[in-house]
């Protein structure tokens, strides 16, 4: 088996990788709960390098533990196994097995696997390979193994091969598909849960690994690893190191970690988030949504630790009772530079851009001289997750002829996705001024980097054209 060498830099430190070890956490505290509640057989299917066994063992005492996997897997395990602990290859049952090509109602013939007792079967991260008709004669293989039994497993979500995905699954695709991962079947939940109904089986929990990182940190995904200021990993952390590299980047953290602490104290800037107590029903999407941890949630009313937040207005962006706005962008002053724009020339197109890379493609092509139409009008916003339904709607309301909202390149947000998050709203936006009468194609996104003015340019006149 060949390893990407780079797996050990990048998978790390992954979010992908974050999330599978909470995956398997799941896994093995099923596995324990039920062996506890007197299941005694297991079986794993698609093993891998599994060592479920060899950490439990002393929990699982008489437990019948079947591992299936590839042929050439299995050899290389056992091979292993014979020199690091040869006392489990007597209490593991080992089945070499292509799931694409051999025969799996013999499987475990002579294995001492009795259908009358119940089965355990844990497929973990291995389903996902199978082509659809493979994947389909497992899950009956499954069913059909015993009398009762007790079927885990996860899958890859449909929507990881949609263009449009969330920033997390996009990141979970990039990484994985850096470590050369082959997937082969998507579903979604819908239909994830139809297939298992009629292959008999009865769903208990249906959970994306999301929830589960959740479940076992009281936290949500950390997209913002790396990302907060004043918090460094060094060494070994980061994947293997020898001690000289080691030394180098405990130096390096060391010297940038200084520039905090020469000063007594710390100076923010004004231009952070505030909630008004009196409007705020805590309803927790300011903290879903933030990626720097600044929403103090333990207050009552939730209170912005300032010098968490970021300014990116991400969370004003989505109250659902504007109880949190950005100072120095409040929505009163965004519609009072909206409705000054329209009053004066009606009829002109809104672009609503941000501050890292909308605005600064926008002034590339006024200092190239660029020729663009004259009926824009820029609107500039520290992020483009900061402007909600509402303010990308409102200035219909004065009279624009047009609304275009320009955010940074995909997977290259300044603030992590907040991009992702305007991009999403624009889209439900346009559905709305369809079924309002106004038209869609009088609203769009753009992505592009702080240097594409000719993107800045193209998009304007495109604009133009269809407004």
């Amino acid at each position: 088996m060949k390893i990407n060498p780079g797996f050990w830099k990048k998978g790390l430190n992954s979010v992908g990788f974050l999330l599978a070890i909470c995956r398997h956490r799941f896994m093995e505290d099923i596995m324990l709960e039920n062996t506890k509640a007197g299941f005694k057989q297991v079986v794993l299917l698609g093993a891998g390098y599994d060592t479920s066994y060899r950490r439990n063992q002393s929990f699982l005492g008489e437990v019948r533990f079947i591992e299936i996997d590839h042929p050439n897997t299995q050899k290389r395990k056992i091979k292993i196994l014979v020199k690091k602990s040869p006392e489990i290859l007597e209490k593991v049952v080992y089945v070499g097995l292509d799931l694409e090509k051999d025969d799996l109602d013999s499987a475990l013939v002579g294995r001492d696997l009795v259908d009358s007792e119940p089965v355990l079967v844990i497929a973990e991260g291995v389903l996902s390979y199978l082509p659809g008709d493979t994947f389909d004669k497992v899950l009956q293989w499954v069913a059909d193994l015993a009398d009762h039994v007790c079927f885990v497993a996860d899958y890859r979500l449909q929507q990881m091969t949609d263009k449009d995905a969330p920033l997390t699954v996009k990141r979970w695709r990039k990484e994985f598909g850096f470590m050369h991962e082959n997937y082969n079947s998507f579903f979604s939940y819908e239909t994830m849960e139809k297939k298992l109904i009629n292959f008999g089986f009865r769903i208990k929990r249906h959970l994306h690994l999301a929830n589960l990182w959740k479940e076992y940190t009281g936290d949500r995904v950390p997209g913002h690893l790396m990302h907060t200021a004043g918090v460094f990993i060094a060494g070994t952390i980061t994947g293997p190191k020898s001690i000289p590299e080691s030394i180098t980047d405990a130096a390096a953290a060391a010297a940038r970690l200084s520039t905090f602490l020469k000063d007594k104290t710390m100076t923010v800037n004004l231009d952070k988030a505030y909630i008004n107590g009196d409007l705020c029903i805590q309803c927790g999407l300011c903290d879903d949504t933030c990626n720097y941890d600044a929403i103090d949630t333990t207050k009552d009313p939730f209170e912005v630790l300032p010098v968490s937040c970021h300014g990116c207005g991400m969370c004003a962006g989505v109250c659902p009772t504007n109880a949190i706005d950005l100072r120095q962008y409040l929505d009163p002053q965004v519609e009072s530079q909206v409705r000054g724009i329209l009053e004066a020339e009606p009829n002109v197109i809104i672009a609503y851009c941000c501050a890292q890379c909308g605005y600064n493609a926008a002034d590339v092509a006024g200092t190239a001289r660029s020729d663009y139409p004259e009926d824009i009008r820029i609107v500039r916003l520290p992020c483009s997750g900061r402007i909600s339904l509402d303010s990308i709607l409102m200035p219909f309301n004065y009279g624009a002829r047009g609304v275009m909202v320009v955010g940074c390149l995909e997977d290259q947000c300044h603030y992590i996705d907040g991009n992702i998050s305007a991009k999403e709203r624009a889209l439900k936006a346009k559905k709305a001024l369809d079924l309002l009468g106004v038209g869609g194609h009088r609203l769009e996104f753009f992505n592009m980097s702080s240097a594409d003015g000719h993107k800045f340019v193209e998009a304007a006149k495109r604009m133009v054209k269809q407004c």
